[in-house]
């Protein structure tokens, strides 16, 4: 099932370039990407208001390595496919490194505003390297169940309005909506 998933996303993402010219504003539709990185995927949302949300940032590159595969892959799509300048949210849905590592490098080469993470909520787990904790970034946001990344709203009227929330953070979960089985 994981290859079929991959092979999936690998296939979608190589037909969108062509299908669009760039992502959010230039065709008021919300765009999705998967990006391969090893270990699993980063996911790039970019809104029909062209606001920008990466999940995941894929693993640092190796000792010695010129390029850092994942970062490198994560700033194609972001720039030659999605066309930004700048990815306005990024979230790290947990610390291990294949979700966090190539965070640090990845602010280098595109600018990164607001990361939200389990902050020093280390669930066990070792706390990430001061590389990740002290990339540059506008703002950090330790993220709790519930809350609401805030995204810019079309002035339009026309465009849905969209909203993500944290279903889980910490080990602690929203509760269920009454009547839900």
């Amino acid at each position: 099932m994981k290859k079929m998933i991959r092979a999936i996303g690998v296939t979608l993402l190589g037909i969108l370039p062509a299908a669009c010219t760039f992502a959010g504003e230039a065709d008021k539709r919300m765009d999705i990407y998967w990006i391969d990185v090893e270990g699993g995927a980063a996911t790039l949302i970019v809104t029909p208001n062209g606001e920008s949300v990466l999940i995941d940032a894929g693993n640092a590159g190796m000792a010695g390595a010129a390029v850092a595969r994942d970062p490198q892959r994560i700033f194609d799509v972001a720039t030659k496919v999605a066309g930004l300048k700048k990815i306005d949210s990024m979230i790290t849905t947990h610390y291990h490194n294949d979700h966090y590592g190539g965070a640090a490098e990845l602010s280098k080469m595109i600018p990164i505003g607001n990361v939200y993470n389990n902050g020093d909520h280390y669930a066990g787990r070792e706390a990430p390297p001061k590389e990740y904790l002290e990339f540059k970034a506008d703002k950090r946001i330790t993220i709790k169940a519930g809350d609401d990344i805030q995204l810019r709203q079309s002035k339009d009227r026309i465009s849905p309005a969209f909203r993500l929330q944290c279903l889980a953070a910490h080990q602690e979960f929203i509760p269920a909506p009454a009547g839900a089985a």
